[in-house]
């Protein structure tokens, strides 16, 4: 018998299970699908990773150093640099986000918006400390139009939200000013795989077993105590503590499924996008992180010669994305394409459209559920839709890796 089940084999059920393992407990990961690694999983076209969508590792979070502590092997790949984030405001014209003199000049604003830029990251520090629980839109909305549209490229460019989906003031002024202003966001080389695939190789050291094709349907719950879990099949597996890893919607369904409350999922929106992974013969738009204001499409472009690799997003609003809003974004993306890449169609080496995935599972202002909602229960919580200080793959390795530690040291 297991002493662990983890659920789920994405980020934050491998750092759960790595964490349950190194203090001393016997661990089972029980996946769903073939593959693991959930949506970290990547392939390689020549000198380039394809991702489903742009994919950046936060310098310094906890994703980096847990990588870093646990495989102690450098992680390769481009930190972005200032010159390398670029916007469109209107037309088909990128020009560099307002981050140095120069790129503050090419703007061509007069000289006192110019100088608003030019001290737009220390007034947000300045209002960040006064007014660190403050709505970051509200504060945005209190600026001019041209610093409005700069910060929400900041937000768009550091966690994937739209200005309407962002969180705190101190929050976003802090993942801005470390990931744009301090070289804080890093292009993985060989792609968000390879960084799994070292995650898989500690704990197959560390003796963790992993199941694939063993979707659970039910918890097994006796005299009240979750003590296992059932899979396809009613084949039982017991275990003296689970923890679900898994994405929010799959975890409430199973608990649902095993006669438990669920009211802990309802008020979670989290977002969805469109994306498309380009390898283009050619070199096209620039390289690095751009965000058009226009279509609302962010793009992470690497060139290797005359090749370019393009990796675009397209976010829906949260809740429901229907057919139409899928249809929609293909038709967008497209678009942005024939304006910004003229004659890409006829350069395709690769190409890979995702039509609907998951960015969050939770929104940051959504009332996220904590891991030890249903502890009494013998069941943990872990992923990125699970209460946490970060978002996205930094929130799902957070969250893992503070549930497998909550077991407590079995040596």
């Amino acid at each position: 018998m297991a002493e662990v089940v983890v659920v789920g084999s994405g980020l934050a059920g491998l750092a759960a299970a790595y964490e349950a393992s190194r203090h001393g407990h016997n661990v089972t990961i029980l996946e769903a699908g073939q593959k693991v690694g959930g949506r970290g999983t990547s392939i390689n076209m020549g000198e380039f990773p394809f991702n489903t969508g742009p994919h950046l590792l936060k310098w310094g979070g906890p994703f980096h150093i847990f990588l870093n502590k646990s495989s102690k092997v450098p992680i390769k790949g481009r930190r972005l640099d200032t010159k390398m984030f670029h916007q469109c405001l209107k037309g088909k014209s990128w020009q560099p986000l307002a981050l140095d003199t120069d790129s503050i000049k090419s703007t061509g604003l007069d000289f006192e918006k110019r100088v608003k830029l030019m001290g737009l990251r220390r007034l947000m520090k300045k209002a960040a400390k006064k007014h660190p629980e403050m709505s970051f839109a509200d504060w945005v909305m209190t600026q001019p139009p041209h610093i409005q549209s700069e910060l929400e490229t900041w937000a768009m460019m550091t966690t994937w939200l739209n200005l309407e989906n962002c969180g705190s003031l101190s929050f976003h002024s802090q993942q801005s000013l470390s990931g744009i202003w301090n070289r804080g966001l890093l292009d993985v080389k060989f792609g968000w795989a390879e960084l799994v695939g070292r995650l898989l190789a500690i704990l197959d050291r560390q003796g963790v077993e992993i199941h694939s094709n063993a979707k659970v349907e039910r918890l097994n719950i006796v005299e009240g105590k979750v003590r296992g879990v059932f899979i396809k099949g009613d084949i039982k597996i017991e275990s003296h503590n689970v923890i679900l890893a898994i994405p929010s919607h799959l975890s409430q369904k199973i608990i649902h499924n095993s006669g438990l409350e669920t009211t802990v999922f309802t008020k979670l929106l989290g977002q969805k996008a469109t994306t498309l992974d380009l390898v283009l013969n050619g070199t096209f738009l620039p390289t690095g992180l751009s965000f058009d204001h226009n279509s609302n499409i962010l793009s992470l472009v690497r060139h290797n010669q005359d090749t370019s690799s393009i990796a675009m997003m397209l976010v829906h609003p949260p809740g429901k994305v229907t057919t139409k809003m899928v249809e929609e974004a293909e038709i967008e993306i497209d678009t942005f394409l024939q304006d910004f890449a003229l004659g890409w169609s006829e350069c395709v080496v690769k190409r890979r459209l995702s039509k609907q995935i998951t960015i969050t599972s939770a929104l940051l202002r959504d009332q996220r559920p904590t891991i030890t909602e249903y502890a009494n229960r013998g069941l943990l919580l872990a992923g990125d839709f699970v209460e946490s200080k970060y978002i996205l793959a930094d929130a799902a390795i957070d969250s893992g890796l503070r549930a497998g530690a909550m077991l407590g040291n079995n040596n």
